[in-house]
């Protein structure tokens, strides 16, 4: 049943016209695609993802790859910026190798550095 709400506090919507819904929409817009053309035909073989180890979370980074030496508006804001996964308002996780790969790749550029520096 919906909601009962007082004549001073209904919402109130403004009639829909033609002419204000037609104006809203492109043409694209109007088209309409059938759920069979989306989905996967069934004979063909599921889409098999390469491994990338577990999911790790803030606290899981954290705890296990910075030994608690970092915070976790640090971790938010600087790990793997293009592997992070947000999955809610506040829920941010990477998985294993990524995260990995990403500390990895900061070593080279900083060993780089490095004997460029040295080599001056």
């Amino acid at each position: 049943m919906p909601p009962k709400y007082p004549k001073s506090s209904r919402p109130s919507t403004p009639p829909v016209t033609h002419d204000r819904v037609h104006s809203a929409r492109s043409d694209d817009a109007l088209k309409t695609t059938s759920a069979s053309q989306h989905a996967s035909s069934p004979h063909a073989p599921p889409r098999v993802l390469p491994p990338r180890g577990r999911l790790l979370f803030v606290d899981d980074v954290i705890n296990e790859v910075f030994q608690g030496r970092v915070s976790a508006w640090w971790v938010r804001r600087n790990v793997a910026p293009a592997q992070k996964l947000v999955l809610g308002h506040s829920t941010i996780a990477w998985y294993e190798d990524d995260v990995w790969n990403w500390i990895h790749s900061r070593q080279v550029d900083s060993e780089s550095a490095n004997e460029t520096v040295e080599g001056q």
